[in-house]
């Protein structure tokens, strides 16, 4: 690509720019609206179900009327996103370098007509391959619906802790990476020249092969103009107001309601605090105003990679030389009306209600800790020490593990086996209770102390009055029974409230919750459709990626509460503890410490950023 076509071609680029947010402006209110009512009948389906989908119930949703309905609006959901967010950008590509003008509902119905090009079992494989490979190696456009799809960190785990599941994890993802390398070019091909979609991968592995050079150089520099560009308003986004009161009491204003008489009652407020108001607003405008463009960004990146890839396409299948035609310059008056004054008014009327209400809107708890298999990695999993630890270092409960043996005790154990901690290859309930006994733990702390296998009754005697004991029904045990004989336990102990029952089952949830009404519950899940607040129990208890702001808000909406399992990394933990949710399970005890400590001492501004930008 000589220096000239690169000018000419970022000249293009540039004219283009004004017509590109326009389109992706309309595009998104207009495309939305589909999406949002496959969805909302979708929810409204569930609603008329017992309960949502969830990972703890799903088998019981299967033998209902509403699974193959629900199914079927899912897959018209998943081919809606690859219409609006893969084929048109393509399409619109192919007008911008033909200099014609786009339409968005004449690009919409071409995409839709392009989806029978994909009936095959070919073109199914790889709708779903673009789907499931770019949000896992994070290589490729991605779709929004599915881009934070992940791997469970619970199984993430278990491939990181064995060398062969991590080889062949990374080997599958270069892999992926690979093919959305190599295959970067097959939707021009099926969009633009009417090719099968097994032909259109040759072409664009042709493409690779005989151009190698020129795609990576043309995309290389595209690249580095992305990151000239990033670095050009990277000071907008980061330079922040400056706090004018003192540092040491910024005073705190808690006196104003949504709904109530607003900025009218600012005067009855002191000046320290109208201060600290008015430098929530100001905050609040450069948060919103810096996600906005953070966002317009995003959505302009994917949209240009897009065109770019159009663009080398046409380059390397036609003879089309270095010539593009001039666009116009003219936007129709409502375009420019609504990007030139709508959206800066919206934004500023969001942040002046955003600083007046912030906390009434955002103002929240920092959640309590739950030390996972009672004491993390404080201690010895599951043991009365790990328990003891968690205490002594402020959590608000600890969780565990508990499992029948043959003869009707209760022990504390994990794994379906006693193979990892003891060596021993017998499940539980193939085991006396003497027999459990006689099995040496090895500490999993790797101090080298061998313990026996802890009771039930150990955990609550040791925590009654000090600790709150979540208690997982595990394994092939974990039946009606097992909520009887825990409740009768419990009862026996007087120690009902420092209890709380939790499975992955949500049936025996559902059986506890309807027959033991004095008892908390709690159902774990880590996949889940619909409005979760319907679950019979008292806590919902989601795995990380499953938690969204709705999710929360209909939750605490319900009278439920929320909790979040299993957060191990800072990062991670950063983000779930100032999240609105009531609990955090995590293995990392005293790194969760720090965690709080730190957003306790957070500045004004620092709190606005993670809870508005969030």
């Amino acid at each position: 690509m000589s220096q000239e076509t690169g000018i000419r071609y970022g000249r293009l680029i540039y004219r283009s720019l004004p017509e590109l947010l326009s389109f992706q402006l309309m595009s998104s209110l207009v495309f939305s609206l589909p999406a949002s009512l496959l969805t909302g009948f979708m929810s409204r389906l569930l609603s008329g179900y017992d309960t949502s989908i969830t990972s703890a119930n799903i088998r019981t949703f299967f033998s209902s009327w509403r699974a193959p309905v629900i199914i079927l609006l899912s897959l018209l959901t998943l081919l809606w996103f690859f219409v609006i967010e893969l084929l048109v950008p393509v399409l619109v590509s192919y007008d911008i370098l033909s200099g014609r003008r786009s339409r968005v509902l004449r690009k919409a119905v071409d995409g839709i007509k392009a989806l029978k090009q994909f009936g095959s079992l070919r073109g199914v494989g790889s709708i779903l391959f673009i789907f499931i490979a770019v949000p896992l190696c994070g290589v490729g456009i991605s779709v929004s619906l599915t881009e934070d799809l992940y791997v469970p960190n619970f199984i993430k785990e278990v491939i990181d802790a064995s060398p062969l599941y991590s080889t062949a994890y990374t080997v599958l993802m270069i892999l992926f990476a690979v093919m959305l390398s190599v295959y970067r070019f097959s939707l021009q091909a099926v969009l633009l020249d009417g090719q099968s979609v097994r032909e259109a991968d040759r072409t664009s592995a042709r493409i690779m092969k005989e151009h190698r050079k020129e795609v990576w150089r043309i995309t290389l520099r595209f690249w580095l103009t992305v990151v000239v560009a990033a670095c050009l308003f990277f000071y907008f986004v980061t330079v922040r107001p400056e706090m004018k009161l003192s540092a040491d009491d910024p005073g705190t204003p808690n006196v104003l309601e949504a709904g109530s008489a607003g900025i009218f009652s600012l005067t009855s407020l002191s000046d320290k605090d109208q201060d600290l108001i008015f430098y929530r607003i100001s905050c609040a405008s450069h948060i919103i105003m810096s996600n906005f463009l953070n966002s317009v960004a995003g959505s302009l990146l994917m949209f240009l990679i897009s065109l770019t890839r159009t663009m080398i396409y046409l380059r390397c299948t036609r003879d089309t030389g270095d010539r593009y035609p001039e666009r116009p310059r003219r936007l129709r008056l409502l375009r420019t009306l609504i990007l030139a004054l709508l959206l800066p008014a919206l934004l500023l009327f969001w942040s002046v209600y955003t600083g007046i209400y912030y906390e009434s809107v955002y103002g929240r708890e920092i959640a309590g800790v739950i030390a996972h298999r009672t004491g993390g990695t404080m201690a010895s999993e599951n043991s009365v020490e790990g328990l003891e630890l968690s205490i002594a270092q402020g959590c608000f409960g600890a969780e565990t593990d508990v499992q029948r043996t043959s003869d009707g005790r209760y022990i504390i154990n994990h794994d379906g086996t006693f193979r990892r901690l003891t060596g021993v290859n017998r499940k539980p309930e193939e085991m006396t209770f003497d027999e459990v006994m006689q099995l040496r733990i090895r500490d999993t702390t790797g101090s080298g102390k061998e313990l026996t296998v802890p009771t039930i009754e150990e955990l609550l005697d040791a925590s009654k009055g000090r600790i709150k004991l979540f208690i997982e029904l595990k394994g092939a045990t974990a039946d009606r029974r097992m909520v009887d004989d825990l409740v009768s336990m419990i009862r026996e102990r007087d120690c009902v409230d420092d209890v709380v029952l939790i499975s992955l089952d949500y049936d025996l949830m559902a059986y506890a919750e309807t027959n033991y009404p004095e008892f908390e519950t709690g159902t774990l899940f880590f996949l889940g459709l619909g409005d979760i607040s319907n679950l019979n129990c008292d806590l919902i208890m989601m795995e990380e990626e499953s938690v969204t702001e709705e999710r929360l808000r209909r939750i605490h909406d319900s009278g439920r509460k929320a909790a979040v399992w299993t957060v191990n990394k800072e990062e991670a933990l950063y983000k779930f503890l100032d999240s609105g949710i009531d609990y955090v399970i995590t293995d990392e005890v005293i790194l969760a410490g720090k965690v709080t400590e730190e957003l306790s001492s957070r500045s004004v501004y620092r709190e606005m950023v993670d809870r508005i930008g969030r």
